[in-house]
């Protein structure tokens, strides 16, 4: 299995010395085309900081749609490869009425983010369609991008699932310490609430009542516990440390429902190796948040319970990455060397990091089960 994996990450390195296909196939991803008013584009560019939208026209297959762009990102509106916003006029586009184009600049492959949201699903979280895609802006390339699709209430709707109560933590702030009581907006973003942020400041309260610190029945009438555990132990698993204090919705289902958790942003997950000693090695870093603190104090052994049980299925290895490498890599490994800003740069190295970076991790799942 690990030889197999390994082989497949090396078609990346291989495809880098082949001659550049023709991108009118777009390598079988999906083809976006922005077409955008002269005018409307310099607005855009101009308003890079200011929320500025502009109306523009979708094209991707057969199908041709009104919609408005803006540019999004709280750390990347100055990378070379933007993010956009798009919002449809009238009718809906892959059965979304808005959705993202990510540049994906820490994660040039969009590989991390498909594979650990592939994981969480596995796992049993609903999780945002995400997919690669080839972008054109008024003819003019830019290259792989991610489609991503937001979480927000129409997510909920299209899944069947009640939400009264959406936050988004956020800045790398949210660390559920009752300095954010006062001034909660400066840490998580409401995004679906008409009680507006009392729901999370109850929280906040009971996360620092003393019942939680013993550990009883408090819990299961404030949060979700199998929604935390299985939230660490995929997180462990991938490392997802910008997970921790920032890029994950908290939601209600309704006023007195328990919380539960989503993920979000997974571009710097499977980046960093874990240490010999294990999973449990990362636990200094999740108690940086008070939320997860609490929550080890009762269940880590619960958490590191799930980590085997997830390694031992074979979840992270046969279900999910080798097939979805099998599925993604011949198109994005060619998207990638043809992109006009990965291209540009030493795209060799940065294959050879990512094979080098998921052999390790591999590795070190392969001994950790052994």
């Amino acid at each position: 299995m690990l030889f197999r994996v390994i082989f497949i990450l090396g078609l990346f390195l291989s495809s880098a010395c082949q001659e550049h296909p023709s991108v009118d196939d777009a390598f079988g991803l999906r083809v976006i085309e922005l077409e955008i008013d002269s005018e409307d584009r310099s607005k855009l560019r101009l308003g890079l900081y200011n929320e500025t939208t502009v109306p523009a026209r979708l094209h991707s297959r057969d199908q041709s749609r009104k919609v408005r762009l803006r540019h999004v990102g709280a750390s990347t509106r100055d990378d070379f490869k933007r993010n956009y916003e798009v919002t449809l006029a009238d009718e809906s586009f892959l059965g979304m009425n808005q959705f993202r184009l990510s540049g994906e600049s820490t994660d040039p492959t969009g590989l991390r983010s498909l594979l650990s949201y592939r994981l969480f699903e596995k796992v049993g979280f609903p999780v945002p369609k995400i997919e690669p895609v080839w972008l054109q802006v008024n003819g003019s390339l830019l290259g792989l991008y991610l489609l991503v699709e937001p979480i927000e209430k129409a997510f909920f709707d299209q899944r069947s699932l009640a939400v009264q109560s959406l936050y988004k933590l956020k800045l790398n702030r949210a660390t559920f310490e009752e300095e954010y009581l006062r001034f909660p907006e400066r840490a998580y973003s409401l995004k679906e609430g008409p009680f507006g942020y009392e729901p999370l400041k109850d929280l906040i309260r009971q996360i620092h009542h003393p019942d939680w610190q013993s550990c009883n029945n408090h819990w299961s009438r404030s949060i979700d516990q199998q929604s935390v555990i299985d939230y660490m132990a995929v997180s462990l698993l991938i490392r997802n440390r910008d997970g921790i204090n920032n890029n994950f919705f908290m939601f209600q289902s309704e006023r007195t429902a328990p919380f539960k958790i989503l993920p979000w942003d997974m571009d710097l997950a499977l980046k960093s190796i874990i240490l010999d000693n294990g999973f449990s090695q990362d636990f200094d870093r999740w108690r940086t948040n008070a939320l997860f603190t609490r929550f080890l104090d009762c269940y880590q052994s619960q958490v590191l319970a799930r980590v085997d049980e997830l390694i031992d299925s074979d979840l992270s290895l046969d279900e999910v990455i080798t097939p979805l490498l099998e599925e993604l890599s011949s198109k994005i490994q060619q998207a990638y060397n043809v992109d006009p800003v990965f291209s540009q740069r030493n795209r060799s190295s940065v294959i050879v990091h990512y094979q080098s970076e998921f052999e390790r991790w591999y590795l070190q799942i392969q001994n950790h089960r052994d």
